[in-house]
């Protein structure tokens, strides 16, 4: 029997013993001073009723009766799975009510609102459990609540986002683009408000036009699975776009699909890592296959419907951006540290370098890059790799690679005051970030080492994925156009 018609309001829930059920009766007994509780009850009214491990029926009270105790009758109209107490109980919108907290409790009346979040449960009950297993996202989205509007950002200018994006998805749109439609990508996009960033990406073209415009129509509108699109747009030779790192991406995907995508970069990541235990364990997948199942995370925890019933919506546009707002929130007020923000500039010949030392922490406290190298000596004296190289062999007995040879002749001769450097220790981890201060210089004592004073931006452990390692102490990357957006994705802030 269907039990929204045949109701009257108010609903309730009872308490009572577990019941073998023959008749499709319930006869519960109650002691008379628990009258208070059962005043208002009415004939007819819409009882779910519990024993103590969950609600399994509802029913409709048919008689009550006082007389040496109190005797409710109720006729069973719905059977259904049963919804557990253990579950319901850390429910927002049912979790306080007295029933759940307190034992000595068996009847609790229930408003609209809590009978409806309730035979929702009943209508559907494989929610519940997937409700009741992220509690904890109910306490941050109540903090949250009070505070949306300020994190919302400019109503007007995302609604005018998103019909640019919706626009430029087209395929009449994708398969003209020309290079200024490209450039304006910067205007949409908070990763390319970076100068450094921006210029990477759109600065200048790195391809023909019809690559941009194949690659875009690919991500956007192409075939085969929506996580092998974004891994393909992001690291594939037939798609990739030199400056379109994960932030990049994962800001584009958002906005190419906003009913679908949260915003991805960075900071909404690392919020879905802290927020979910399973996420922060798949390290090693792919950037599409972990979007994705930080999506899938998103459903499965039903985070938009908790945010509509807690938090409620602020906007028109589609709720998962409303969700990346919350996910930045929660980024920035319960995850991040309290460093300083990096901002990087950009000159034309300006270069990154990579510098693997052991002692990195001792680098970054005294502000110093610092190269050993025994009793060679001033290095500018030496006028080629080669013969620095040759000193070096003489000196050590043929046992030093040119590799050293090379790391030292480029951080005398080749680094320049204005590059940036990133500090690796020897657990293949960036420790910091640096920018050169100085030109070489070069003590004069004995078994001196070489050293530049540098001045340090941002410090930190961020491990390094995948294999960028190299042997080489000290490494020019700017020309790994791949490597160099991945590394400068862990510096660059909104």
């Amino acid at each position: 029997m269907s039990g929204k018609g045949v109701f009257r309001l108010p609903s309730w829930i009872i308490r009572g013993n577990r019941v073998q059920i023959t008749t499709g009766i319930i006869k519960m007994h109650l002691e008379l001073y628990e009258h208070l509780h059962v005043t208002q009850l009415e004939i007819g009214d819409k009882i779910y009723y519990a024993d103590q491990e969950g609600i399994e029926y509802i029913c409709k009270l048919t008689s009550s009766t006082h007389e040496e105790c109190i005797t409710l009758t109720m006729e069973i109209v719905e059977y259904g799975k049963l919804l557990t107490l253990k579950n319901l109980r850390k429910i927002w919108g049912l979790k306080n009510l007295d029933l759940f907290r307190l034992e000595n409790i068996k009847v609790q009346p229930l408003t609209m609102e809590e009978d409806q979040l309730l035979y929702s449960f009943w209508k559907i009950p494989g929610t519940l459990k997937g409700r009741a297993a992220f509690e904890e996202l109910d306490q941050y989205l109540f903090l949250y609540k009070s505070l949306a509007e300020n994190w919302i950002g400019d109503i007007e200018v995302e609604e005018k986002r998103y019909h640019y994006f919706q626009r430029f998805r087209m395929i009449e749109s994708l398969s003209c683009l020309e290079w200024k439609d490209i450039q304006e990508l910067g205007d949409q996009l908070s990763i390319f408000q970076f100068p450094l960033a921006r210029e990477r990406a759109l600065g200048q073209k790195r391809v023909p036009l019809e690559q941009y415009r194949k690659s875009f129509l690919y991500f956007a509108l192409g075939e085969g699975l929506m996580e092998e699109r974004i891994q393909n747009f992001y690291a594939s030779p037939d798609y990739k776009l030199t400056g379109f790192g994960q932030q990049a991406v994962g800001e584009l995907l958002h906005y190419l699909f906003p009913h679908y995508f949260c915003r991805f970069s960075k900071f909404e990541c690392i919020a879905v890592e802290a927020i979910y235990k399973e996420a922060a364990r798949i390290n090693s997948l792919s950037l599409g296959t972990k979007i994705q199942h930080y999506q899938q995370l998103i459903q499965k925890s039903f985070l938009a419907d908790k945010y509509i019933e807690i938090v409620g919506r602020k906007t028109e546009l589609p709720i998962f951006y409303e969700i990346s707002c919350f996910l930045y929130y929660f980024y920035k007020e319960h995850v991040e540290t309290k460093d300083e923000k990096v901002l990087l500039t950009r000159s034309e010949d300006v270069q990154y370098w990579m510098c693997e030392l052991p002692d990195g922490k001792f680098h970054l406290e005294n502000g110093l890059l610092i190269m050993q190298h025994g009793e060679l000596g001033d290095i500018r004296t030496y006028k080629s790799k080669q013969d620095l190289w040759q000193a070096m062999r003489e000196l050590n007995n043929q046992k030093d690679s040119y590799l050293h040879a090379s790391a030292l002749y480029q951080f005398c001769h080749k680094m320049k005051v204005g590059d940036y450097v990133f500090i690796r220790n020897a657990e293949e981890e960036i420790i910091g970030l640096g920018k050169i201060a100085s030109e070489y210089m070069f003590p004069k004592f004995s078994n001196a080492p070489s050293y530049r004073k540098m001045e340090v931006l941002k410090t930190g452990r961020w491990k390094l994925k995948g294999r960028i390692s190299y042997q080489n102490k000290l490494l020019n990357l700017t020309k790994y156009e791949r490597t160099l957006t991945y590394l400068l994705d862990f510096f660059i802030e909104k």
